[in-house]
């Protein structure tokens, strides 16, 4: 998945284009899950309950999401059908390619600069997902927001900033070293999250 701007285009900026398109949609589909699930599927019914402690609606958000998130997997993976066969039959990458997965990735883990990017990227997920997990307890607790309108604006306001942040970054792309630009914005994320 993150490496399929890579198939799709050989230039350098428009490949970092189609990353950007999609951690923007990523952005929206995170910020419209998380802001709307509290709102649909845990609305307040009786004052004084908390209704995120109702299992029920846990199958039904579930379900909800896992047929979207299919659907939209499906239509982006057919979205690029037209184009593999062109750039399959172009590339010599493709076609020197180990054909199994444990030796491509025991091919892949002998570069120490694909190691760096592995651990770094595999922190930076781990760190988004405590923060996105513990975001609801902290905004509940500790912030002390109850109402489900309110904590969906919440989610709403730190998902929006993520798909700025892609947006300005996008913008950037083209001025600053993607190098630069990668250790920059993982040090303020660092920041701010730490924060």
């Amino acid at each position: 998945y993150y490496a399929l701007g890579v198939t799709l285009s050989r230039d350098y900026h428009e490949r970092t284009s189609i990353t950007g398109i999609r951690n923007m949609a990523s952005a929206i589909g995170t910020l419209l899950t998380a802001s709307l699930s509290i709102i649909v599927f845990f609305p307040e019914k009786v004052p004084g309950i908390d209704p995120k402690l109702e299992p029920h609606a846990y199958s039904s958000m579930g379900l909800t999401f896992g047929l979207m998130m299919t659907v939209a997997a499906l239509i982006a993976l057919s979205g690029t059908l037209p184009l593999r066969h062109s750039l399959q039959s172009g590339s010599s990458q493709m076609q020197d390619a180990p054909a199994n997965f444990i030796g491509s990735m025991r091919e892949s883990l002998r570069n120490p600069s694909f190691r760096v990017m592995l651990i770094s990227f595999s922190l930076v997920v781990v760190g988004l997902a405590v923060n996105a997990s513990l975001l609801i307890h902290y905004l509940k607790y500790y912030v002390e927001i109850n109402g489900s309108v309110a904590l969906g604006s919440s989610q709403a306001a730190f998902y929006s900033a993520g798909f700025l942040g892609t947006v300005f970054w996008l913008r950037m792309s083209r001025k600053v070293d993607k190098h630069l630009r990668y250790v920059f914005s993982a040090a303020v994320m660092a920041a701010l999250m730490l924060g």
